[in-house]
């Protein structure tokens, strides 16, 4: 087999043109299967002229390298090298220090392409975003002060910056409600500061009620239809358990 390549610090193969001795391998158009190592290789693309495929978990070194397409013709390449992958780095975070439910950016180099983990103070990040050189998450619920950032790679390699901090956020502030009186069933906008990224939640008199949408300075919910006229207590509680509490109208 001719023309084969492999990188597993890029997370893929990618094979040119698969030959048996002189002869080109008829690949075709519909997809076969690829193996490294006797392992499945998930496959990204297939054409008559080339294959991508993922390298799967298997140990670095020479592994077999077998194609077999979707007519049960079958190439090996039993020289093919799987390779270490590039250990990650950490340059930077941003911001830094970070509130609790805050977007972060991550700053590295091979990160990979397909998406790994992020931990702080080793809780789980939710990922927003992917690349080689940059990742994006927001910050678990986790304690205000020094917390190690970890990032680990889809091949199980992590690099750790020591110096990432979680901020105390400030507390939430409401300055508009509207509509007020707000009408039971009926959509209710809370606008103020400091609600955070990450969604939190909303009550009132106690009562859960469903948030439609929130960002840092506009929250919107339906009111429950079951709420009785009169004064009522509304309380919004960021991701950071920070709190602020009004009084609102239902009518």
């Amino acid at each position: 087999m001719a023309g084969t390549k492999a990188s597993k610090s890029l997370d893929s193969l990618r094979f040119f043109r698969l030959s048996r001795s002189a002869r080109p391998l008829p690949m075709g158009t519909t997809p076969g299967s690829v193996t490294v190592g006797g392992t499945p290789a998930t496959v990204q693309a297939w054409s008559p002229n080339f294959i991508t495929a993922t390298v799967p978990a298997v140990s670095v070194g020479k592994e077999p390298l077998i194609v077999t397409t979707a007519s049960g013709s079958r190439a090996e390449d039993p020289s093919f090298q799987v390779i270490s992958a590039a250990t990650p780095t950490i340059r930077t975070a941003s911001p830094n220090p970070a509130q609790v439910g805050q977007l972060v950016r991550v700053f590295g180099t091979n990160l990979g392409i397909r998406p790994g983990t992020i931990t702080v103070g080793g809780v789980k990040a939710a990922i927003q975003s992917w690349s080689p050189y940059f990742a994006s998450f927001l910050v678990p619920k986790v304690p205000s002060g020094s917390e190690p950032l970890v990032l680990t790679t889809s091949t199980g390699q992590s690099a750790e910056l020591n110096t990432f901090s979680v901020a105390t956020a400030p507390a939430p502030h409401i300055s508009t409600r509207y509509p007020n009186p707000a009408l039971a069933g009926g959509l209710l906008r809370i606008l103020g500061s400091n609600f955070g990224a990450a969604p939190g939640h909303i009550t009132i008199n106690g009562t859960a009620v469903r948030v439609d949408y929130w960002n840092p300075y506009d929250i919107g919910v339906t009111v429950p239809s079951n709420l009785s006229s009169g004064t009522a207590t509304l309380t919004v509680t960021t991701a950071s358990g920070t709190q602020t509490r009004v009084n609102l109208t239902i009518k």
